[in-house]
């Protein structure tokens, strides 16, 4: 997914916190300040071998009390991290699964992330499934206490046949992957379920399928470089069945741009479950 923008005062204080980016290189990685601690530990491990030859690994991310860190769109203010797999040999294509990400409200604006921790479960596919995928990641990412730091750390693991896998490891995956939300087309019959988006103004609205019961948690919409949307306004019921939001356009890639053929993915989120859709809008700002 594309990144919004990040703003001029996050990339000055990303300048000044780079004096003190460091460097590891081992499994776990740990992350800290000289006034706060450890802030984070990041771990990476062989989850599974599938019958195909691929892998599911999973990088986890361990943060301290009160310390958070960005999903793949931050919002308004926040640094998205960035994976390089390049260094990485037999290795054909990888795959993140992004668990559902939580709002938060900072000063007047807001970021999306995680607090506690992140579990991103990996699919890795080999070039040669009869050889192993020797993993060299690099990532930046970003974890805020009082203060956002930027961090780089690089981390290596060996992904093969022959690794035996824990049933912990197992579990963790399991859990990790049903926090993922769930692909759904536009119009499914699943709630949650985005059955409409329409551009109204300088706004979009967002039509939903829901239980009668289901509590809509969040919204967040995602669009290419340079757009970023507010949180939902929930609208009064119409008495049809299902829920309507308004979303607000905080910052667009130019002045004048339009919803017009805008491809957007949207995650609805509830306290039990939650639901990723996909679409592309037409030339008047409308799907279907």
């Amino acid at each position: 997914m594309v990144q919004p923008v990040i703003s001029a005062f996050l990339r000055s204080l990303i300048l000044f916190a780079a004096l003190l980016v460091h460097d590891g290189v081992c499994p776990a990685a740990m992350a800290q300040t000289a006034g706060s601690g450890r802030l984070a530990s990041l771990h990476l491990a062989q989850a599974r071998l599938n019958e195909d030859g691929s892998y599911w690994g999973l990088l986890e991310f361990t943060l301290a009390d009160h310390v958070k860190t960005y999903w793949r769109t931050p919002g308004e203010a926040g640094l998205p991290p960035r994976f390089d797999w390049t260094a990485s040999t037999n290795l054909a294509d990888v795959t993140l699964s992004w668990p559902a990400p939580i709002r938060f409200e900072d000063g007047g604006g807001h970021s999306i992330g995680y607090e506690k921790t992140l579990s991103l479960p990996i699919l890795i596919k080999p070039l040669d499934p009869s050889k192993p995928v020797q993993i060299d990641l690099t990532l930046d990412y970003a974890v805020c206490e009082t203060l956002c730091l930027p961090l780089h750390e690089r981390l290596r693991a060996v992904f093969n046949q022959s690794k035996g896998v824990t049933g912990a490891q197992q579990i963790a995956l399991q859990k990790a992957l049903q926090l993922v939300p769930k692909k759904q087309d536009l119009g499914s019959t699943e709630a949650p379920a985005v059955t409409r988006v329409i551009s109204e103004g300088e706004m979009l609205r967002i039509d939903l399928r829901t239980d009668p019961a289901m509590t809509i948690q969040d919204i967040f919409v995602e669009g290419p470089d340079g757009w970023v949307f507010a949180g939902p306004l929930p609208l009064p019921p119409s008495g049809s069945e299902g829920q309507s939001f308004l979303v607000n356009v905080l910052e667009r890639p130019e002045q004048g741009a339009t919803f017009g053929n805008l491809t957007l993915a949207l995650t609805v989120t509830t306290p039990a479950l939650s639901s990723e859709t996909v679409l592309t809008l037409d030339k008047q700002g409308r799907a279907p």
